[in-house]
């Protein structure tokens, strides 16, 4: 499966019911994963792990749709932030799926994040531009720390203009 093959109109539909109430993230000091702890406005709260690519992936677009729309940085932190347990960093055995891949679609009151996760399964999820910035100022602070590497812009592949 492939995410661009997925219809925009499906993904923001799908969003609909995974609107982001507050998060909690943990970036591994390895670099070997970032960890979403996220509750819904529905109540529910899921842990998501996120491959460095996949994070760093996500800063980019999230500062691109920041200037885009014009969206201030904020320090309005959410409240009834999800606690991460050593049950949620156990994603070297396995027990949450890894986000391999990422499609993200930008509105001026939204940015909309689609999750590969494992080889089929995709879950969409909606931010409001106050947590994209928030999350994605974080990202960039992790990669300009060292602690996320953006691979991709390190080695492109052969015959890339990068």
């Amino acid at each position: 499966m492939q995410l661009g093959d997925l219809p925009e109109s499906a993904l923001v539909k799908g969003s609909a019911n995974c609107v982001v109430e507050s998060y909690c993230l943990l970036i591994d000091e390895s670099g070997k994963a970032v960890i979403w702890k996220l509750r819904f406005r529905n109540g529910r709260v899921e842990t998501y792990f996120l491959a460095p690519a996949v994070a760093v992936h996500f800063a980019k677009c999230a500062a691109d749709a920041a200037g885009r729309y014009g969206w201030p940085a904020s320090e309005n932190w959410p409240e009834n932030q999800p606690e991460i347990t050593g049950q949620d960093m156990d994603f070297l055995n396995c027990r949450f799926p890894m986000a391999v891949g990422m499609r993200v679609l930008a509105y001026q009151d939204a940015l909309v994040a689609a999750l590969l996760l494992g080889k089929d399964l995709v879950q969409a999820i909606r931010l409001t531009p106050e947590h994209a910035t928030q999350i994605g100022g974080m990202h960039r602070e992790a990669i300009q720390s060292g602690i996320l590497r953006d691979i991709a812009a390190e080695n492109p592949p052969t015959g890339s203009k990068n």
